[in-house]
């Protein structure tokens, strides 16, 4: 008779999602964290910095109190293989709403700084706008120009001359995020800072030099109004409604699949076109 011990199943390790991976900081002490590096060392993604520092934020607050708003201002560009350390000030603890600044350095040399605010959530009547008629589903839509390892992105192509200054993109974070709501709320954050600067140059597609434009996002303002999980489809409707003095200004609205919506957005943009 066999008497050996019956072996057991080999459990399967589970790979956080990429996004995740992205989003990860190191405690340093009371309101000092270290981000993790970009994937492109020539290049650091400006959602990075506005996720890493909300998460930030929200570690040194109140645990029960959801994003309500962030608004940042890139500095300049960041290398994408240095960590970020983000300084938090926290400026008002209240009992339903808090706020705090964050300053993110790259060895030593402020980079980004941030203003985020928070509240405790409560019931209120509700009421919005439907979403734009054309960002149609994303089934069958191909892969879009700021898909990543981190999210699935899928460009909505205009449907007519009336859509031709409107961008639209579904998105949704590859694999499946944990339930907390700091890490939801930062995802947001992240995925916000795809498309704004294309929508910029949107208006321009008929200028001689447009294959030479240089566009930077020089600031970045986002408004959470329903919690929502970023790692289902999300719809980002985008339009540029100036330009002037190098600068172009983006409107956006964020919409889940059921056509709630979740979040809002603001961006100037550096648009630098070639004279002549």
């Amino acid at each position: 008779m066999d008497r050996s011990t019956p072996s057991r199943p080999v459990a399967r390790q589970v790979e956080d999602p990429p996004l995740l991976a992205r989003l990860r900081l190191e405690r340093l002490d009371d309101d000092r964290y270290l981000g993790a590096p970009g994937p492109d060392p020539s290049h650091l993604f400006g959602g990075q910095l506005l996720a890493q520092g909300l998460l930030a934020a929200a570690r040194s607050g109140d645990q029960a109190q959801r994003a309500q708003s962030l608004s940042a201002v890139f500095l300049v560009a960041g290398l994408g293989d240095r960590p970020v350390e983000y300084r938090v000030e926290r400026l008002r603890d209240g009992s339903s709403f808090a706020s705090c600044r964050v300053l993110g350095l790259q060895e030593g040399e402020p980079i980004v700084t941030l203003t985020a605010s928070f509240h405790r959530p409560e019931g209120s009547p509700l009421h919005q706008v439907p979403r734009p008629a054309w960002l149609d589903a994303p089934d069958g839509l191909a892969a879009g120009r700021y898909d990543s390892p981190e999210v699935d992105c899928r460009d909505v192509p205009p449907t007519s001359s009336t859509d031709a200054l409107d961008l639209g993109h579904w998105f949704r974070a590859r694999g499946e995020l944990p339930d907390d709501p700091a890490v939801l709320d930062a995802a947001m954050a992240w995925a916000s800072d795809k498309g704004p600067t294309r929508a910029a140059r949107q208006p321009h597609v008929d200028h001689p030099g447009f294959a030479r434009v240089r566009t930077t996002s020089l600031d970045h303002h986002l408004w959470f109004h329903r919690p929502t999980r970023v790692d289902r489809w999300h719809a980002t409707a985008l339009r540029s409604s100036v330009t002037a003095d190098a600068r172009g200004l983006v409107h956006g609205t964020i919409h889940d699949a059921d056509g709630n919506h979740v979040a809002s957005l603001t961006q100037e943009v550096l648009v630098r076109l070639p004279s002549g």
